[in-house]
Order: structure tokens, then C-alpha cells, then sequence
């Protein structure tokens, strides 16, 4: 079929905003509170739309216990609300379905977190407790515990940390819509929660080195894959699908600084996801690798060179047979100009080696890419 790719690419739009107050902290033991409010429409000329509303507000103060003013009590509150779905477009050139019936996806949850960070002498303590009500698609209350320690040894050479940490969450509309930009129209949002056990052993030495490495476990309920649509007429959308998940994963981090004057950083992740019901996690890499060199000339000028590396990964083709994806190298070189503490200037070359791999199945990408701009905070 020979259609104009004008046609058939339906690029997603964002429009939205972000407003935070937070107190000052003038005095040490004073009632402490912070608010923030986000709101975000995102859309498509094929109908579908979303918006996403969240309001996040803490109250936490600090106290004296065991001879240390560095405890920590509070309230964490977050409400995450999206709201939108479907409604029928033509898309008889593209999907089989033609006319995929209309929808709505909503999704919500209220998030209600009492926290305590504790220290006694050398040794740390974060608790939390999530109480989680959802509503909308999915109705359900949830209890997430959290709770992790830090326990210094060797003279406070070394640290370890150690504990469980649970989260609930779902994916909004902008965030996929960047993540897979040929995102299906018609693909439904669900949520999902994760529970990680993990252990970190870290260190910093005198010359400015810091040396990490984690391992852990996680158990994801109704973790989101990409696949192709396989109603999608020119093999072109992606759509979600859901299954539980457990990981075991390791991961090592290094940066380096030289007299403040070059930055040397290293993170290399292994992980191995096993699916309950899924042949694979599709897309999902066993190994990634990113570097980072910068050199700050100044306070107004850094130049950046970023190499990254990710190992092969499995999905489906349009025959719905497992499929191979090569592995990837992407370098990239960006230059930063600090025109004033409001105003900055980039420049960016990406995939500088002029690698043509696949992000996604029958999307290959571009061998350069040049993108200048600027930035004003106001």
C-alpha cells in the first residue's frame, strides 16, 4: 500500500503546566509544607486523548531524639487522577478494525504516605506506609510498606544499605507517548505496583571517587510491554500488554570529579525479568551501559561526550513469531552556554557513530541527528 507517511504518522501533543510552593525553612523546628499541582492534556488527530491531573502536598518536622536533631517525621499525600479514552476516528487505511469502538480510561489513585526518617548516632532509618485507595477502571486498596537502613562501617568508609521499598503507579498518556511515540490509539492504560528487596554497599574516597554497586529483587503486578498491534494495517502502532513480573537485577555505578573541572561517570545494569504469562519481556534488555565525560570549561560553558550501550532484546514480528533486535551503541556529543541564571543555549549531535539499530520493531533509527535550542526559567 502506498500511502504518504504524512498519513499514517499521528504524532501525540502535550500541553500543560507545573506550579510549586514550598516553605522556607527559616527555622529548623517549624512545621514544614510543601504543595504541587501538574496538569497535562495530551492528544491525537486519531481521537484519543487524556488528561492528567496530580496534586502532591508534605508536611513533615524535624525533633530532637537520642541527642540528634536530624529525625524526621511527616506526611506525604499524592493525588494522580487520568481521565480521557478514545473517541472513533477514521482509521480504515491503518487498522483492520476500522472504526475501533469508543472508550474510556480512567484511572486514580490517592496516595496517603506518614514517613519517618530516623537517625540514631551513625545509623539511618526510613519507614513508610502507603495506603493506597484507587478508583476509576480499576477499584482496589492497596497497603505498601517500605523501610530501609544504612548502616556505616569501616571508619564510614564504606555504607551499606539494605531494606524493602513499594510503590504503586501508573503510566499517563505523555509519559508513553514519549517512551514509544507509535503508540495504538486505541491501547488501554492499566496500573501497577512494585515491590523491590534490595542491598547497596557504597564508598567515597578522598580523591573523589564513588563506587556503588546494588543488587536486588523486585516482584512487578501487571508491569506494561510493548507489541505491535497486530490490527494495525501497516504494522506500524504498538499497543500494551500486561503481566507480573519478577526481576533479579544488579547494578554498578562510578563518578569521578577532577578539580571541578571534568565529570566521569559510569552506570552498568544487568537484569533478568522473568514473566508469568509472556514468552519474553519484550523490549526489555538484559544489559545497558552509560558513560558520561564532561569537561566544564566555566560556569557558563560544558561540553559533554555520552556513549550508551544496550544488548539485544526480543519481540514479536507481524506473524507473531519471537524475533531478535540487535544490540545498540549510541554516542552523543552535547555543548551547554550559560548565557545568565535564567537564560542557556544547547546543542546537541545524536548517534554520532551513524548506527542505524532498531528501537522498535520495522522502526529503525536516525543515523544523526542536530538539535540547538534554548532555555529561559523564569
Amino acid at each position: 500500500m502506498d500511502i504518504d507517511k504524512k498519513t499514517y504518522i499521528a504524532p501525540y501533543h502535550n500541553v500543560g503546566g507545573f506550579v510549586k510552593y514550598q516553605s522556607i525553612y527559616r527555622e529548623n523546628s517549624s512545621l514544614h509544607n510543601s504543595l504541587d499541582f501538574a496538569i497535562n492534556h495530551t492528544f491525537n488527530k486519531w481521537g484519543r486523548k487524556e488528561t492528567h491531573l496530580a496534586v502532591s502536598g508534605d508536611l513533615h518536622k524535624n525533633f530532637i531524639f537520642l541527642d540528634s536533631d536530624k529525625q524526621n517525621i511527616g506526611l506525604n499525600i499524592n493525588y494522580n487522577h487520568s481521565f480521557g479514552g478514545y473517541d472513533p476516528k477514521d482509521l480504515a487505511l491503518f487498522h483492520k478494525e476500522i472504526n475501533p469502538e469508543s472508550f474510556n480510561n480512567n484511572i486514580g489513585n490517592l496516595t496517603i504516605k506518614p514517613y519517618a526518617n530516623l537517625n540514631i548516632k551513625d545509623f539511618k532509618l526510613n519507614v513508610a506506609l502507603d495506603f493506597v485507595p484507587t478508583f476509576g477502571d480499576r477499584k482496589e486498596f492497596q497497603i505498601l510498606p517500605s523501610a530501609v537502613v544504612e548502616v556505616p562501617t569501616l571508619a564510614n568508609l564504606i555504607k551499606i544499605k539494605a531494606g524493602i521499598v513499594s510503590n504503586f503507579d501508573f503510566p499517563t498518556l505523555n509519559y508513553l507517548r514519549i517512551e514509544n511515540p507509535y503508540l495504538s490509539p486505541i491501547a488501554k492504560i492499566e496500573s501497577n505496583n512494585q515491590m523491590d528487596i534490595f542491598a547497596k554497599v557504597y564508598f567515597i574516597t578522598k580523591s573523589n571517587i564513588l563506587i556503588s554497586l546494588k543488587g536486588g529483587y523486585k516482584m512487578g503486578n501487571n508491569d506494561y510491554f510493548y507489541t505491535l498491534d497486530k490490527n494495525a494495517g501497516l504494522n506500524n502502532m504498538f499497543t500494551l500488554v500486561y503481566d507480573n513480573t519478577k526481576t533479579t537485577y544488579a547494578q554498578l555505578d562510578l563518578a569521578y570529579q577532577i578539580d571541578k573541572k571534568i565529570d566521569l561517570s559510569l552506570n552498568l545494569l544487568y537484569q533478568n525479568i522473568k514473566t508469568t504469562d509472556l514468552e519474553f519481556a519484550w523490549y526489555k534488555p538484559a544489559f545497558k551501559a552509560n558513560l558520561l565525560f564532561r569537561y566544564n570549561a566555566n560556569d557558563k560553558f560544558s561540553i559533554s561526550f555520552v556513549p550508551s550501550f544496550q544488548s539485544k532484546v526480543k519481540c514479536l514480528n507481524p506473524e507473531g513469531e519471537v524475533e531478535e533486535l540487535k544490540s545498540k551503541i549510541d554516542i552523543n556529543l552535547a555543548a551547554n552556554y550559560n548565557y545568565n541564571t535564567k537564560l542557556s543555549f544547547f546543542i546537541e549531535l545524536n548517534n554520532i557513530a551513524y548506527q542505524r539499530y532498531f528501537n522498535y520493531y520495522n522502526y529503525p533509527s536516525q543515523r544523526l541527528v542536530l538539535m540547538a535550542g534554548a532555555k529561559y526559567a523564569f
